[in-house]
């Protein structure tokens, strides 16, 4: 049934039409998000228009970044609202294949991730990097409640991301010992290897003693091999204590320290075996 519309009303629609289609070109023709969301007189307008399904939720910029892309970069709760309602796709991916709730999850930007993980996000979709959003988090700061969010909604914590790392070990890096309880908790893999190395050897290499309980504790495989480059004392005797009862730490291993520098721990270790 068509609607016979006013000469005034026919003229505004016109006048309305006529204005999204210049948000739409200024839109598409953009490539940075930060100069977007900055400019307040036409990011809100644009998603004005999109709420009044003038425009349509998923256009995309020259980086491939839709709206609610950069509604997350600005951690923007009410524009990621709006777009929601209007259907925007969660799992969208830009030209970097980053959805919006990596986005979200890079920016901290917890209350945007609950909307989008209610609105049916894909907490374990990659980037161009493999990084999922647990990796995002992970990575940048400790960022531990949105950790927990995406645990609770399905995150793998055993995704290997970019050059092989998981988010346990990305954790570690930043020693990181809340996020490495939640991790493990959710089932973590304490001995997953990289190139020969373990989440103990980083801990012990990062000289994080909290973190080498943790994963001890987690059933970590404590026979590693570690060279007097990275001589932790403390870490060492938790490897000692971890072996008090366990005659399978392999002395060649503590060969590779010099004599004269812990000829003391060396004997300590000797007299445990």
């Amino acid at each position: 049934m068509n609607i016979k519309l006013t000469k005034k009303e026919a003229a505004k629609l016109k006048k309305q039409k006529i204005e999204a289609d210049k948000l739409i070109k200024q839109f598409e023709s953009s490539s940075d998000p930060w100069n977007i969301k900055c400019s307040f007189a036409f990011f809100p307008k644009l998603i004005k228009y999109i709420s009044d399904k003038y425009i349509k939720p998923d256009i995309k910029n020259k980086s491939g970044d839709t709206p609610l892309h950069i509604a997350c970069i600005s951690r923007h709760t009410e524009m990621v609202k709006l777009l929601l309602e209007a259907r925007a796709n969660v799992n969208i991916k830009n030209k970097y294949q980053y959805t919006p709730l990596h986005q979200a999850s890079k920016m901290e930007f917890l209350e945007g991730m609950k909307l989008l993980l209610e609105a049916n996000a894909n907490p374990n979709i990659i980037n161009i990097l493999n990084n999922t959003p647990l990796h995002e988090v992970c990575e940048y700061l400790k960022f531990n409640k949105g950790m927990k969010l995406l645990l609770e909604a399905g995150a793998d914590p055993n995704i290997k991301g970019y050059k092989g790392y998981t988010p346990l070990q990305m954790a570690i890096d930043k020693k990181n010992t809340e996020g490495i309880k939640l991790l493990l908790e959710a089932g973590a893999n304490p001995n997953v290897n990289k190139n020969g190395i373990t989440p103990l050897h980083q801990a012990y290499i990062h000289q994080f003693k909290n973190g080498m309980k943790l994963l001890l504790k987690a059933g970590a495989n404590s026979n590693i091999n570690i060279s007097n480059a990275h001589f932790y004392k403390e870490g060492f005797e938790l490897l000692l204590n971890s072996h008090a009862n366990n005659k399978n730490l392999c002395t060649s291993n503590i060969e590779l320290w010099g004599y004269n520098k812990n000829r003391k721990v060396k004997l300590t270790f000797r007299k445990l075996l």
